[in-house]
């Protein structure tokens, strides 16, 4: 991008999506921050299999790590000790950021938002070895894969200071919003939240502009 104002973010999509899927739901976002924003959507590396969360056994449903087996499959509310996935997806993040990089920010949807979460724990540690200068979470939730539960843990009584901003949907019947607030104030220090009045999307209606560019304005003044 040549406009040194535009920002350059890596997207992360949701569970049983891919790049494809996510930028055509996501039009209208894009499309409202366009001047603001250069979009870079990756797919998560695991397909997945034939079963009941892939019926038609779909090669473009994609997953960033499964929280259950037999056949492999995730849920958002499931206490597990089972993770399958994550490093292969954390290799893939990297290597985007070799190729693709460097990024100012992330954004990530759903179990991609859970994801990004997780990175800026490790980024918190400084064990993720890239820099960037603020994420976007979209239906967060937090991880309750054992494993992620305890790098939550490490965190004890300490706030991801990275800026963030959290957006919600008052409505969302695949993560309650109740998830998504718990993530952004428990975990993240001074997080921007933005509610919507809808589901499990990201509200695309030009009157949540002022808000996005309220959010970005202020990155700069975060302390």
């Amino acid at each position: 991008m040549s406009d040194k104002n535009c920002l350059k973010i890596l997207c992360l999509h949701g569970y049983r999506q891919n790049s494809q899927s996510f930028k055509a739901k996501s039009g209208g976002f894009r499309k409202v921050l366009k001047n603001r924003f250069e979009f870079v959507i990756i797919d998560a590396p695991h397909q997945i299999p034939l079963g009941e969360q892939n019926p038609n056994n779909e090669q473009d449903c994609l997953s960033w790590w499964f929280s259950g087996e037999n056949p492999d499959y995730f849920s958002s509310k499931h206490l597990s000790n089972y993770v399958k996935g994550y490093d292969e997806s954390m290799k893939k993040i990297c290597d985007s950021f070799e190729k693709m990089g460097p990024f100012d920010g992330l954004l990530g949807f759903s179990q991609g938002a859970s994801l990004v979460a997780l990175i800026c724990i490790l980024k918190h540690f400084n064990e993720f070895p890239y820099d960037f200068k603020f994420v976007i979470l979209c239906s967060g939730f937090k991880s309750l894969t054992s494993s992620h539960v305890a790098m939550f843990d490490r965190l004890a009584d300490q706030k991801i200071r990275i800026p963030s901003l959290h957006i919600i949907g008052e409505n969302d019947q695949v993560v309650d919003h109740d998830r998504s607030e718990s993530l952004a104030n428990d975990y993240f220090y001074c997080p921007f939240i933005i509610k919507h009045a809808g589901g499990h999307t990201i509200p695309s209606q030009t009157s949540f502009r002022p808000q996005y560019l309220n959010f970005l304005d202020k990155l700069n003044d975060f302390s």
